[in-house]
């Protein structure tokens, strides 16, 4: 064990803050997201309702890991065939897209 951590302790140490940082950046887009489509259900109007109740529903029937590689694989692939070239996430964008779209739908519900 201790061996594991002096070789490899530098590199655990880095995503440890890699991991710390995408999870505060998650937090804090995902409450954004969750308070504008919770406000979405809760207000009387029928458009907004139904679209804040599509989103939570699609989005919670979803799961983390396919939101994830839809987002890292598909959303590229998507925009370039919408003619824009040389759009590409990172792992650290595309896993905080995720994670705050999750989140926020859990959050809005």
């Amino acid at each position: 064990m201790i061996f594991i951590i002096q070789v490899y302790g530098g590199m655990l140490l880095a995503a440890m803050g890699r991991t710390l940082l995408m999870t505060l950046l998650s937090l804090v887009f995902a409450m954004v997201i969750g308070m504008i489509f919770g406000l979405m259900n809760v207000v009387h109007n029928r458009f907004f309702n139904c679209i804040g109740t599509i989103y939570v529903d699609a989005v919670r029937g979803v799961p983390l890991i396919v939101l994830a590689y839809f987002i890292y694989f598909g959303m590229p692939s998507a925009i370039k065939g919408l003619g824009i070239a040389g759009f590409r996430l990172n792992g650290l964008q595309a896993g905080t897209i995720a994670l705050s779209l999750n989140c926020g739908a859990y959050m809005a519900e």
